[in-house]
Parts: C-alpha cells; sequence; structure tokens
C-alpha cells in the first residue's frame, strides 16, 4: 500500500471538494479552503474552512487522524475558530496493516460521506452567517 498519508489524503479530498461546492451552491458569498497539514502524533490532518473573507470567522470540518501503538486513532467534528465543536463526526480506531486497514478506513469513509451529507445544510447556514 502506498504511504498511509497519501492514501487517506486522495480519498479524503475529493470529498471535501464536493461538499465545499454543494455548501458554496447554497451559500453564495462563501470563500472556502481544503488541505492537509501533519506532524509527529498526526501523520495527517484533513480539513475544509468556510469563511466569508479573509479576516473573518472560521467553520472547519477537520479530520484528525492520529497515531497511537499499531495504528490510528480517527475522530472528525465541525467547528468554529474559538474552538467550539458544533458536531462530532465519525471517529475510529484503525490498525494500519493491509486489508484491516483499507476496510477499517472505507467504513470510516462511508460514515464520514454521509456525516457532510446530513449537514450540509446546517453547515451552509452557519457559514453564510459568519462575519
Amino acid at each position: 500500500m502506498e504511504d498511509v498519508s497519501e492514501y487517506i489524503w486522495t480519498r479524503v479530498r475529493p470529498i471535501l471538494i464536493g461538499h465545499a461546492e454543494i455548501v458554496k451552491e447554497l451559500s453564495q458569498n462563501i470563500l472556502y479552503n481544503i488541505g492537509y497539514s501533519s506532524n509527529e502524533h498526526f501523520p495527517i490532518r484533513c480539513y475544509l474552512s468556510f469563511l466569508t473573507n479573509t479576516r473573518g470567522d472560521e467553520l472547519a470540518i477537520v479530520a484528525d487522524f492520529e497515531t497511537m501503538a499499531n495504528g490510528l486513532n480517527v475522530k472528525s467534528d465541525i467547528g468554529l475558530d474559538t474552538g467550539l465543536v458544533l458536531a462530532d463526526g465519525p471517529a475510529s480506531v484503525l490498525v494500519v496493516s493491509g486489508e484491516s486497514f483499507e476496510n477499517g478506513f472505507a467504513k470510516w469513509l462511508e460514515d464520514f460521506r454521509n456525516f457532510l451529507s446530513e449537514n450540509e445544510q446546517k453547515i451552509a447556514k452557519i457559514a453564510s452567517t459568519l462575519s
């Protein structure tokens, strides 16, 4: 299997892009940014952030993949840049070993996709009120 971070990013990114476009259609004045970061404890943190201007408040969808002894602890949420969590997304513990990882990640990815779909209207409404 390719590098785990790259494997994750190439599968999460299209979901974030699709979601960003849907929210942008629902709320015309929204800007968005999609990306990822990493460090020794979090090999990848995927995010989609919405804002109405480059110096204003921000609403973010984040998926954190934290290193554990034999895998990754995954947590996701929707929150404001103030630290307020608006909705907890799917979480999982993924054992990084071949098919077990791929199956566990596929399940989490489907749950994440559903979580975003279920919250599209809420995200668009909150994003449109950002200052």
